[in-house]
């Protein structure tokens, strides 16, 4: 007699298997996006940078692609998703300051994140200097830029950075100058250190 395999043989699992990890919003897959300011502030408190170096940076790298307009893209209108969803982020917290955080304490061991958090700053001035309704939240980030301490690491990142890093450092000087028709333009002239060398 043919003994009968039991019903749930086939679908037996396998506990050598590990248990999948779900993207969280602290902790995105590379193709997940950013649908709330929430979810992008629950990502920027992350309170150990090492986890915004792993892999490809999943989190930041989502963020600066998600903001980022395309060299082939026209004029944006004001309901573009990523205006809205800056606006929406920039109006309950202003000035983006937890990048600001992720600049300070990264600049010298983590050159990565560095670059990326460089690179979001410039796809959100980007954004807002789009359209004048939006200058007054891109302001605040442009300010705090202009400072003397912030300018004086993004002078450093010229002598000191990665080729990365100063890429993404010549990439922000230039769309600061250029925010709002120029309005800062004299300033960030001024403050650059017009004397040091570029590696």
């Amino acid at each position: 007699m043919v003994k009968r395999p039991s019903a749930d043989h086939g679908d037996r699992k396998d506990k050598t298997k590990k248990p999948r990890h779900e993207p969280s919003a602290a902790n995105p897959s590379p193709q997940a996006k950013f649908t709330r300011p929430e979810d992008i502030q629950a990502f920027l408190k992350t309170d150990d940078v090492g986890t915004l170096t792993q892999g490809d940076l999943a989190g930041l790298t989502t963020l600066r692609n998600q903001l980022t307009i395309r060299l082939h893209e026209g004029t944006l209108g004001p309901q573009d998703e990523r205006l809205l969803l800056t606006k929406n982020w920039l109006e309950k917290w202003s000035g983006a300051r937890d990048v600001f955080a992720l600049i300070d304490r990264s600049m010298k061991p983590s050159a990565n994140v560095m670059s990326l958090a460089l690179s979001v700053l410039s796809a959100l001035l980007n954004l807002l200097t789009t359209h004048f309704i939006y200058h007054d939240l891109g302001l605040p980030i442009l300010k705090n830029l202009l400072s003397p301490n912030h300018m004086r690491i993004l002078n450093s990142n010229l002598v000191e950075g990665s080729a990365d890093v100063i890429l993404s450092t010549l990439k922000l000087l230039n769309v600061m100058s250029n925010f709002a028709g120029g309005a800062e333009k004299r300033t960030v002239m001024d403050e650059f250190a017009w004397g040091q060398k570029v590696k």
